[in-house]
């Protein structure tokens, strides 16, 4: 008799950054957005803030496993079976991906792997 399982852990992701305001005279020293000319005096424009990402959540997955294995006719031929259970929790919270609405909300979202049984059966001689 065979039990196991395992747990599948996915960090968080980020899935987009905060706006920051930045006005062009403060952008003197950056080699492009620097560039004399490029945005009109006294004007601001709107950059990604790298340092306020937007995080998506974790994901954690557990998966389960229970077999047998038997001897048959005189130990010529041996019998495994086994049964798999894929999310034994069955989670089924939406997964954020990316996209990010105006309010920084997520837009697009990944469907958890539903509860799936397998049950297989092999013979070895």
């Amino acid at each position: 008799l065979r039990f196991g399982g395992s747990v599948r852990y996915r960090g968080e992701r980020i899935l987009g950054y905060r706006d920051k305001t930045v006005a062009t005279a403060d952008l003197a020293n950056d080699s492009i957005l620097g560039t004399p000319g490029l945005f009109p005096a006294g004007s601001s424009i709107t950059l990604a803030d790298v340092a306020r990402p937007i995080m998506g959540g974790a994901t954690v997955n557990t998966d389960a496993v229970l077999g047998y294995s038997a001897a048959l006719f005189n130990k010529r031929i041996r019998w495994n079976v086994s049964l798999n259970v894929r999310n034994v929790l069955n989670d089924d919270k939406l997964i954020a991906q990316s996209g990010l609405s105006a309010a920084g909300s997520p837009v697009v979202f990944q469907y958890p792997e539903p509860r799936v049984f397998l049950l297989t059966n092999s013979f070895d001689f």
